[in-house]
Formats: structure tokens, C-alpha cells, sequence
């Protein structure tokens, strides 16, 4: 009859003891971690209509959560292509991409605003 003890929790009280203050140490570290973020990193906003705190990632807060078919990942959207030499071209755009990008200084003075017909408090009903 099998038992629902668990190997890794197995061991002499040396062992075991060992354990326990390796596990100490990992919580410790995980908690200087958490501790750092909070003190250093500001809440991020959502860019919808109702603008709600969406959940930040200690490790790459820049990154978001992508749902595909078949799963949810960290990470980003991006483009890549190939040139010629079979050279792999990535980018990668976020929300201030077209501000640091030379290549749109002109566009708003060439083309105008986005959407000039809109309202600015929201969707016409």
C-alpha cells in the first residue's frame, strides 16, 4: 500500500536540518526580491477606458501577458524579419516607441492627429 509521504521531505534529522536552512535562505532572498521591487517600482495603469492597476512582474515589469490559442505567456509583441543575408531583424514596439524613434518626428505635423473626428470623453452612443 503506497503512502502519501512525499521523498523530497525524507531524510536523517542531519539532512533535514540541512534542508531547513537552505529553504531559510531561499525565503530570505525571495523577500529581499519582493522587498526591492515595492520600494523601487510604481504601480502601472491600465490604458483602457477604466483605468485599473494591472498586475506587475518583478523579474521584466516592461513585459505583459499575451493569451494565445492555447496558453498565457510573458512577454512581447514584436516583428521580425529576414534580410538577404539571412540576418533575423527584430523589433519590438511599446507605448513610447514612436517618441524615440527619429523616423516619426514629422508624422503628427505631416499627417495630423490619429482620430480628429472622435470625442475626447469617449465613443458616441
Amino acid at each position: 500500500m503506497s503512502s502519501n509521504a512525499a521523498k523530497e521531505w525524507s531524510g536523517s534529522f542531519k539532512e533535514l536540518d540541512e534542508k531547513r536552512a537552505k529553504t531559510v535562505l531561499s525565503l530570505d532572498e525571495s523577500l529581499e526580491k519582493v522587498d526591492r521591487f515595492l520600494k523601487t517600482s510604481s504601480p502601472r495603469m491600465g490604458q483602457g477606458k477604466q483605468r485599473k492597476e494591472v498586475k506587475s512582474n518583478i523579474t521584466d515589469n516592461e513585459s505583459g501577458k499575451m493569451t494565445t490559442s492555447k496558453c498565457t505567456i510573458q512577454g512581447y509583441n514584436g516583428v521580425a524579419t529576414v534580410d538577404k543575408k539571412h540576418q533575423i531583424n527584430g523589433y519590438i514596439p511599446d507605448n513610447r516607441f514612436r517618441s524615440r524613434d527619429p523616423k516619426f518626428t514629422g508624422q503628427k505635423t505631416k499627417y495630423g492627429k490619429r482620430h480628429p473626428n472622435q470625442p475626447k470623453t469617449g465613443w458616441n452612443r
